[in-house]
């Protein structure tokens, strides 16, 4: 709303988030953080960037940023998100990366969703299928394809890359 009243009332809720412990406290404290930055500064991009690439924070306020970012311009950052997707382990982190760069028009932002189809860990959780989902979708757009799932991608990937191999 850009209420004048906003930024004050969530620094006050901030620092009574701070104070209080309890398991679902640190989503009201990371999301009221990301608020802050949003509101009190006029372009909040790169303090965002900075916070999704801190792995000193936690999984969640780095994911929050991510998303946060995603309502921006973030052509002046993806060489930096796609650092932070070629070099974090975190699948939430990863797949926010996914979000953010899939639009891009850099040929190493392919590279790198194709390294990362080729090598998909083994999906443990709903989290991994849905990272799974937004590679498998991202790289169809890329790619100019229409591989349903990421048996079918990586197998189309492992032919190109032999193609590739031989017209060597």
């Amino acid at each position: 709303t850009k209420s004048p009243k906003a930024l004050p009332a969530l620094r006050k809720h901030l620092a009574k988030l701070q104070r209080k412990k309890g398991p679902d406290n640190d989503i009201y404290l990371n999301a009221t953080r990301i608020a802050i930055i949003r509101l009190s500064e006029k372009d909040p991009r790169e303090t965002l960037m900075k916070l999704a690439e801190d792995k000193k924070e936690g999984e969640t306020v780095r994911f929050k940023a991510f998303r946060a970012l995603q309502e921006y311009d973030t052509i002046p950052f993806e060489r930096r998100i796609l650092a932070v997707y070629t070099g974090d382990s975190d699948g939430d982190i990863k797949r926010a990366c996914i979000w953010i760069l899939k639009g891009s028009k850099r040929k190493a932002v392919t590279e790198a969703m194709i390294d990362h189809a080729l090598h998909f860990p083994t999906i443990e959780s709903k989290a991994d299928m849905a990272t799974e989902h937004y590679l498998l979708e991202a790289l169809n757009r890329r790619l100019d394809t229409n591989h349903r799932d990421m048996k079918a991608m990586q197998a189309h990937l492992q032919a190109l890359r032999k193609d590739k191999g031989e017209k060597r």
